[in-house]
């Protein structure tokens, strides 16, 4: 959770392209529309509670402010968004302060239930051109080899206990505690992570559902295994110091970027790769900023630091 302290620095920045203030929520459809700007673009923070001078005002009902935010979030937003909310008493008054990441939201472009497709531009929201919309629709709708299905491998065969623990050292919260306040159910959120398709009706894990929390990923991609890489110095064309082959379960678990932290210094990026032809696998909130990636020719490169993660799959 997010120290009264941050917050307020947050609010002293004022409104922005990742920051907006509401002084009460007296308009779900308006509501709406913040949060799907921010789901259509970078992501961002609404701060309930501070009038548009960034003055703290308060709520009356910070349960009430709460909930109705979750109910927008999944009623009023198609596709339901997952949002992150937290509850603080800043100066004495109450706010609530609700977050939407990139990572959370992947199903883009997202509309309010009244039909608009809003982005974020500057301090303001705007209704995306049809160009624009496009342009959101090919960047979210591209299926990469991650994405794809794999035919077989269901929920069953997903390690629950791993993805918990991968969402506590990502986001913060435990899973429980995020389904809770996004009102999502687990295959929903699951799905906005690109960790489950529906094939026929059905849910099946993904490659990189299969691959990071599958408790048999060798059942299924038998050829695929995660390598996990590290460089002599942040640019990667200077030689690998040393390689880790991982396969069978857990390898969220056994395979984090920290696997050869002992053994050479923090300077040294670390990444995972599937060997093969290579497609990247957008992990999401895995990687970070920092320095770059080379990638197969046509490929976007990921970026990270020195414990960042970077995966790439094989065909």
């Amino acid at each position: 959770m997010e120290p009264p302290e941050n917050i307020l620095v947050d609010i002293a920045g004022g409104e922005g392209q990742h920051r907006e203030f509401k002084a009460r929520l007296d308009n779900p459809e308006r509501i709406a529309g913040e949060i799907v700007a921010f789901a259509n673009s970078e992501g961002g923070t609404l701060n309930v509670g501070v009038d548009d001078q960034g003055h703290v005002c308060g709520v009356d009902d910070a349960d009430k402010a709460f909930q109705m935010l979750t109910n927008i979030c999944r009623d009023r937003c198609i596709p339901a968004i997952s949002p992150v909310i937290q509850q603080q008493t800043i100066r004495g008054k109450e706010v609530v302060v609700l977050t939407i990441l990139p990572a959370l939201n992947q199903f883009k472009p997202y509309r309010t239930a009244g039909g608009r497709f809003y982005i974020r531009s500057g301090k303001d929201k705007k209704d995306a051109t049809g160009r624009e919309l496009v342009r959101i629709a090919q960047a979210a709708g591209e299926l990469h080899y991650d994405e794809s299905p794999v035919i077989g491998a269901s929920l069953q065969h997903f390690s629950i206990q791993d993805f918990e623990k991968y969402h506590v050292r990502q986001f913060g919260m435990s899973l429980d505690e995020h389904l809770g306040q996004s009102g999502l159910e687990l295959p929903d959120l699951l799905r906005n992570l690109r960790l489950v398709y529906e094939l026929e009706g059905e849910l099946v894990l993904t490659v990189a559902g299969v691959l990071v929390f599958g408790t048999a990923p060798q059942q299924f991609l038998p050829q695929s295994r995660v390598s996990a890489v590290a460089f002599a110095c942040p640019d990667e064309d200077s030689g690998i110091l040393d390689r880790r082959e991982m396969t069978g379960p857990s390898v969220a678990d056994r395979g984090d970027p920290n696997v050869f932290r002992a053994e050479y210094p923090s300077s040294c990026p670390r990444t995972w790769f599937l060997p093969g032809r290579y497609s990247v696998i957008r992990p999401k909130s895995l990687g970070r900023s920092g320095g770059e990636c080379n990638c197969a020719p046509g490929l976007q490169p990921e970026r990270l630091t020195d414990s960042g993660v970077c995966l790439y799959g094989s065909y």
